[in-house]
């Protein structure tokens, strides 16, 4: 950004960086720019030189972790969910072994069986589902 000299003098605010686009490798050109800044004020200091992508890398970096660790957050909580939903089919088929072996003796086909049970987990899952979103809303 280009701020003319009378409105910078005095504000300590506007940012005085210098950027120089290069086709080469911009770590050779830096002591070649630091001589022509010099030649032009002596006592003006340069400091700081630094590539863009190194420029990126610190603005994103972080970012980038943040995002990684909230990815793996998520993966955590997904794998939680998978086994507590296990956890409760299991159960459920456990207390429904008599039922179902009742169901099989008289002659229901495994499918029905298996739709039965996945039914009931349908619904205690769209239950939570409904609840969870309810109380995350409010």
């Amino acid at each position: 950004m280009y701020f003319p000299y009378w409105q910078s003098q005095g504000n300590y605010m506007v940012p005085s960086t210098l950027v120089v686009h290069t086709k080469g490798d911009p770590t050779n050109l830096a002591s070649a720019v630091r001589e022509a800044v010099w030649s032009v004020d002596p006592e003006q200091p340069v400091s700081k030189v630094v590539t863009m992508d190194g420029v990126l890398n610190r603005e994103v970096g972080q970012r980038g972790v943040q995002a990684v660790l909230l990815g793996g957050l998520a993966a955590l909580a997904m794998t939680l969910a998978c086994v507590g939903i296990y956890g409760v089919m299991a159960y459920l088929v456990t207390q429904q072994n008599h039922e179902i072996g009742i169901r099989v003796a008289l002659g229901a086909h495994s499918r029905n069986i298996l739709g039965l049970v996945l039914a009931r987990g349908a619904k205690l899952t769209a239950t939570g589902v409904g609840v969870g979103t309810v109380a995350a809303s409010w």
